[in-house]
C-alpha cells in the first residue's frame, strides 16, 4: 500500500477508528459515486475493490485495504470545506 508505515501504534489507532467492514461500507456508500475513483486512488485500493466492499461482495477486505480506506476517508473529511472546525483542528 502507498507508503503506510505499518507499526503497532498505527494499527492500534486504525482499529480504534472506523474499523468494521459494515462501517467502511456505509462510509463509501455515503460518498457520491463520482468520488469513488478519488477514494480508490488516495487509499491505494483498486476502484473495483471499493465497489465490491460497498456492495457487500467483499465481506473481509483485509487490514491493509481497510487501513488505506480509513486513512483516505479521514484525510478527505478533515480537508473537506464543509468539515466542522473541530475536525479541521485535529
Amino acid at each position: 500500500m502507498g507508503g503506510l508505515t505499518h507499526t503497532p501504534l498505527v494499527e492500534y489507532h486504525l482499529r480504534m477508528e472506523l474499523n468494521t467492514t459494515a462501517q467502511i461500507r456505509e462510509a463509501i456508500l455515503a460518498l457520491p459515486r463520482a468520488e469513488w475513483d478519488a477514494l480508490a486512488q488516495e487509499s491505494g485500493v483498486p476502484r473495483s475493490t471499493v465497489e465490491k466492499i460497498a456492495y457487500g461482495v467483499t465481506v473481509n477486505p483485509g487490514f491493509d485495504k481497510m487501513a488505506g480506506l480509513v486513512l483516505a476517508m479521514k484525510k478527505r473529511s478533515v480537508s473537506s470545506p464543509s468539515a466542522p472546525a473541530s475536525q479541521e483542528a485535529a
